[in-house]
């Protein structure tokens, strides 16, 4: 989920609402909540929905399930699990890999419960589908504490039970495959202007959001004519848990590319036949090998957000400080 910032115009006002702050006063421009199914293995948008500036994640979650197949496996963190939520997913014959909320406020007991156990790393338990006092079915789900590196702990939930065929670190490995939304919300933000609406409704701007989702999709099936082209080679990842392509494109060439595609579009199959051939040979001039396991620390796109702070904040701190230590010095 994310946040979008919205023209400030009446119907769109109307639409989706504007958010407030800690003293209740409210903000001139409209803001709404975007809840996306991301399949992070082809980079490419499931489904999508497009909600008021307060709308619960968890509700448009659930309005997502049936997008799910019986082979998917959703990755999903904290904001999304509930009771109702595992048991719909294991219904549809999809597994789940969940990170469950293990703080005092909320969440659930034997999450808690198993948080404060030292000798529990993973475990399968039973969470009672509406009231623990009741007879009423029980889930089973499989529970997984991992060391985060700032020493504290992470928990997940999935229902892919066995410790043999499906290792504790492997699983916890794989939850990182989530961040690939995180880069999508980036790319189409700041490459893309997912927040530059031209619209000056409230359905114009589900119109706009429908177009780049549509935009995304045809990145994305470029992006895999790209690998069969070149017939790109797949390996194992470190922890084994997915087959990772050896080279990895130019993301924000593919979508330049698009572009070109469309373009020549409009003067016949021939010229796009060209373009296309011409396109490949550039995709492939800059590839980049993918190295293992390279991480990235998250940044916020607002330097005064409450995520961490951004290289903007970090290098406006650090010309402070110096110009600090040259007035003392003089």
């Amino acid at each position: 989920m994310t946040k979008l910032a919205l023209p400030a115009y009446k119907d769109v006002v109307d639409g989706f609402g504007c958010p407030k702050d800690r003293l209740g006063k409210t903000a001139p421009a409209p803001q709404a909540t975007l809840t996306v199914l991301w399949d992070v293995s082809t980079n490419t948008p499931v489904d999508w929905r497009l909600e008021r500036v307060y709308a619960s994640e968890r509700f448009a979650g659930h309005s997502l399930i049936n997008s799910i197949g019986k082979q998917d496996l959703l990755i999903a963190d904290r904001g999304y699990p509930s009771r109702r939520l595992l048991k719909e997913i294991s219904d549809l014959g999809a597994s789940y890999l969940i990170r469950m909320p293990s703080g005092r406020a909320g969440g659930f007991v034997e999450v808690r419960q198993f948080m404060d156990d030292p000798s529990a790393w993973d475990r399968e338990i039973k969470l009672h589908e509406t009231n623990a006092k009741t007879d009423d079915p029980t889930i089973r789900v499989r529970l997984l504490k991992h060391r985060l590196p700032g020493g504290g702990f992470a928990v997940f939930a999935t229902n892919l039970f066995g410790s043999r065929r499906h290792r504790r670190r492997a699983l916890c490995d794989l939850y990182c495959y989530r961040w690939d939304i995180e880069t999508a919300f980036r790319e189409m933000k700041v490459w893309h202007g997912l927040e530059n609406f031209k619209a000056r409704y409230a359905e114009g701007v589900h119109q706009e959001v429908a177009g780049l989702m549509l935009f995304m999709l045809l990145t994305a099936e470029l992006e895999a004519q790209a690998r069969h082209y070149h017939a790109v080679p797949y390996r194992e990842s470190e922890a084994g848990t997915a087959r990772e392509p050896e080279y990895r494109f130019n993301r924000k060439q593919i979508a330049e590319t698009v572009g070109h595609l469309l373009a020549a579009a409009a003067d016949g199959s021939d010229a796009v036949r060209a373009e296309f051939i011409y396109c490949m040979k550039q995709l492939w001039r800059y590839r980049q090998r993918r190295k293992p396991g390279r991480s990235f620390a998250r940044t916020a796109k607002n330097p005064n957000s409450k995520y961490k702070k951004s290289t903007y904040n970090a290098n406006k701190k650090a010309k402070h400080t110096k110009a600090s230590r040259q007035s003392l010095a003089e």
